[in-house]
């Protein structure tokens, strides 16, 4: 069974935080349809549900969680991946996207660096390398 876990997007401080515990009570007014956040390292906080991300269940190549969410490439001539898949950013949108995950590399994510999505299909991306 995979672990369950959640980042979630903490749009004032402008980072994605771990999250330690979520509270789905509903809200009233102006905050409907929001959640309690609750991290380690800082405040809860109220958010949109659309900035929860959970992990995947897989690592890709380097050891990384894959979280939905994040943004990932595919090896040129990697066993599994179709051509038009390779040297792709794509982003992770469910959990079985990634049967090959172990084959594909994070290099960023949909709120941090959504600039990779518009990276070029062959050829190193902007931002390579980067977390």
């Amino acid at each position: 069974m995979r672990p369950i876990k959640f980042k979630a997007w903490d749009e004032k401080a402008r980072k994605l935080r771990d999250v330690r515990a979520i509270d789905f009570t509903p809200q009233a007014g102006e905050d409907a349809g929001k959640v309690w956040v609750y991290f380690s390292d800082a405040p809860s906080i109220l958010i949109d549900p659309k900035n929860l991300i959970q992990f995947i269940g897989r690592l890709d190549k380097n050891g990384r969680e894959i979280y939905k969410g994040d943004l990932i490439r595919w090896p040129e001539g990697a066993e599994g991946v179709w051509s038009d898949q390779a040297g792709k950013v794509e982003e992770v949108r469910y959990p079985f996207v990634c049967g090959n995950a172990h084959l594909c590399e994070v290099i960023g994510n949909i709120h941090e660096t959504p600039e990779l999505l518009s990276a070029p299909a062959s050829g190193p991306a902007k931002g390579e390398g980067q977390p």
